[in-house]
């Protein structure tokens, strides 16, 4: 090795000695570095744009204050730690942080005091929920719901909803109504479990706001320090009463009328009408039964439907074991007209059809009125 090398390396030597005494007096400069006792085993609470955090702060007696991060550190608070009288162990502290945007969030904790100290980082992931969620939440499902008595002097009558299974969380429904005639306002808490629920005094009167039962399941998700509401439904059944109505058979080719001249329908059928209100500008209403068929009491095999236009002409659909219903006037010897509601009798004018699979058409109209 030639002199000129050996005098580039031990300059480089002394460079790096030097660089090394410079970091070494850092630390001496600093002194020792104490740490206060830091949050220990954290713990997080879901709740409705809030959240709970739980922890222990160990037996440091010089921790004053606890300050808690989040939102990437561009929000905080700090607690105050007080420790009781006579207490040198392990505390348990926490905190409710309201007003959090709905969603997951990382907190970070640290203690510190007024002389500067500080402990390090404890940190948690924190779920909060907010409307996105509550909006998916759903009103337990109705397995079906009827009328299973009516007073035609009060006008009211008991309405019967059998439940299905409570969805996963759901711990109870709350079916609010008024009472007719007399105006009681009633909200009935019913349990998760429970399968069946009877409505005394029920008004009849189809789209009237104190006549329509509104319904919201409760919430409560695992360590939820909130129970939260599902959006609201509203459900309605009326019942009403055939006051006029006739029937005949037809054939589909050339319309002409079979069977004689056609039909009387019995007087007063009774027929039961249920929505779920408000659906926007339309609202569909299903019926149990249709002309003076038998009840319909299988809705997966039976259908009979009416659409309600924001005109009040109403659409009819359905079907049966061997039929379709619908609206007249798809051939020339049809009926042209619609069925109409009146929104102020509440009456229904109705003109349908059945027809029959490789059969026969039966034309009915009728006069609903309410019950």
């Amino acid at each position: 090795m030639n002199r000129h090398s050996i005098l580039m390396l031990v300059t480089a030597l002394l460079v790096f000695s030097c660089d090394q005494n410079k970091i070494h007096q850092h630390y001496l400069d600093e002194g020792e570095q104490t740490y206060l006792g830091r949050p220990d085993s954290l713990k997080s609470y879901p709740g409705n744009k809030r959240l709970k955090l739980t922890w222990y702060q160990n037996a440091d007696p010089r921790i004053e204050t606890t300050v808690i991060y989040w939102n990437l550190r561009q929000d905080s608070l700090v607690l105050d730690f007080v420790r009781p009288e006579g207490n040198y162990g392990f505390q348990k502290d926490s905190i409710i942080i309201d007003e959090l945007e709905e969603g997951s969030n990382t907190f970070e904790l640290v203690n510190k005091n007024r002389y500067g100290e500080r402990s390090l980082f404890s940190t948690i992931q924190g779920e909060v929920y907010g409307n996105s969620y509550i909006d998916r939440l759903r009103i337990r499902p109705i397995e079906n719901i009827r009328i299973t008595a009516f007073d035609d002097d009060t006008g009211a009558g008991v309405v019967q909803i059998n439940w299905n299974s409570s969805p996963t969380n759901c711990v109870a429904t709350i079916v609010r109504y008024k009472k007719y005639p007399s105006g009681e306002e009633v909200a009935i808490r019913v349990k998760s479990n429970d399968t069946g629920t009877e409505l005394i005094e029920v008004g009849n009167r189809l789209f009237h706001p104190d006549d329509i039962l509104y319904l919201t399941s409760l919430y409560l998700p695992p360590f939820s320090i909130d129970t939260l509401v599902s959006p609201e439904l509203k459900e309605q059944i009326t019942t009403y009463k055939v006051s006029a109505g006739t029937w005949a058979e037809r054939d589909p080719a050339t319309g002409a009328q079979l069977s004689g001249a056609g039909y009387i329908m019995p007087p007063d059928i009774v027929k039961h009408i249920w929505t779920t209100v408000p659906q926007e500008n339309i609202n569909i209403l299903d019926c149990d039964r249709f002309g003076n068929d038998d009840v319909i009491t299988n809705f997966t095999a039976n259908l009979f439907r009416f659409t309600l236009n924001p005109d009040n002409t109403v659409d009819v659909s359905g079907y049966g074991s061997n039929y379709l219903s619908s609206n007249t006037g798809s051939n020339r010897w049809e009926p042209q007209r619609k069925s109409v509601y009146n929104p102020t009798t509440r009456e229904f004018q109705m003109v349908y059809k059945k027809q029959v699979t490789g059969g026969n058409i039966f034309i009915y109209e009728e006069t609903l009125v309410p019950r």
